[in-house]
């Protein structure tokens, strides 16, 4: 019998030594791994972001750090140095600066201003101010979504609130937001999350938004009144119709049947269609909806096509003229000649 080739002692312990190390580095990973893949920070795009030192320590030491003024808490947060940051209500500046730094870009929003707030770009820190969560659901909501709708894929968000309000509206997912720590600021507290890298519809949003034009209510209003207007394509329910009134000449296509009116390949054309070149001006409600289905729009061939930044509700607040909704076009014959039938 062949006797198999002798391992050579030097050779054998440094195999092991290399299997023993693969195993300790595979065990500690194992152990973080959790933890580290919420708190990952793209270094190409969070630069002059700094690791805090408990970002080694694990959330079991968070709850060590309750005592301290604002200056041992700002010490333990991440520093901004360099990043874009969007400021949402009335704060302390010296809080502010000192969590962002003296180079960050910040662009501070009025406290009126924020539940409509639709901005051109994101940021890599969004801070919500004190008191703009402490009202009910429904603003917390609201709130907390024009704040999400401008934070970068893998941005952070800071929400100033009192220790017995709870930070975030329902409705969040865990794996959308990660809590990265939260610390006492005097009779505040300062919570620290990162968003995550899913696909969300914001960023659908803004990449349909980079795609088309947007008007203000009154630059919609101008254009109306000009030479050549657009045409208005109002994507609202017959109900937000009759209830809120319509744009002076805007025409009602409904956003489930917009792309199916306007592409000449169907056998459906809106009669207002002209070619593809028709400057147009979607509506919806809050001016969302209107920008997923413009930039359909332009993938299909048209080539000016808006929307109406803040929809119908900026028109009316606004103070612009609405007239009452007409939807003789949406008359069917009677459901008996339909011979619709109904289940007890």
């Amino acid at each position: 019998m062949r006797t198999p080739p002798m391992v050579k002692p030097c050779a054998l312990t440094t195999i092991s030594a290399r299997v023993v190390m693969a195993i300790s580095i595979a065990a500690r990973f194992a152990c973080t791994a959790q933890f580290r893949e919420s708190f990952v920070l793209p270094n190409r795009r969070r630069r002059g972001c700094h690791l805090p030192s408990w970002a080694m320590e694990g959330p079991a030491t968070w709850g060590k750090r309750d005592q301290g003024g604002l200056q041992a808490a700002i010490d333990e947060l991440p520093t901004f140095l360099s990043a874009t940051v969007l400021h949402l209500g009335h704060d302390d500046p010296s809080l502010l600066a000192m969590l962002t730094g003296e180079h960050s870009c910040v662009a501070h929003v009025s406290e009126a201003e924020v539940i409509n707030l639709q901005m051109e770009r994101r940021y890599d820190l969004v801070v919500i101010g004190t008191t703009l969560l402490a009202s009910d659901d429904g603003h917390r909501r609201a709130v907390m979504h024009a704040a999400m709708q401008h934070v970068d894929r893998g941005g952070h968000l800071v929400i100033i609130h009192q220790h017995t309000q709870p930070a975030l509206g329902d409705g969040f997912r865990a794996d959308d937001l990660h809590l990265l720590g939260c610390y006492p600021v005097g009779t505040m507290h300062l919570s620290l999350y990162r968003r995550g890298d899913r696909l969300t519809v914001h960023d659908l949003l803004f990449e349909a938004r980079a795609t088309i034009r947007r008007l203000t209510a009154n630059q919609l209003h101008d254009r109306m009144q000009s030479a050549d207007p657009p045409l208005v394509l109002d994507t609202r329910t017959h109900t937000d119709r009759g209830r809120f009134g319509v744009i002076p000449g805007s025409v009602h296509v409904p956003r489930t049947v917009v792309e199916w009116h306007l592409d000449p390949a169907n056998g459906y054309l809106h009669p207002e269609m002209r070619s593809f070149d028709q400057a147009l001006v979607l509506v919806c409600n809050g001016g969302y909806s209107s920008s997923l289905a413009a930039a359909n729009l332009v993938r299909i061939g048209f080539t000016d096509v808006a929307d109406l930044i803040g929809g119908h509700t900026a028109w009316c607040t606004t103070g612009l003229p609405v007239v009452r909704a007409d939807h003789s076009h949406l008359d069917t014959p009677a459901f008996d000649e339909m011979s619709v039938k109904y289940e007890r």
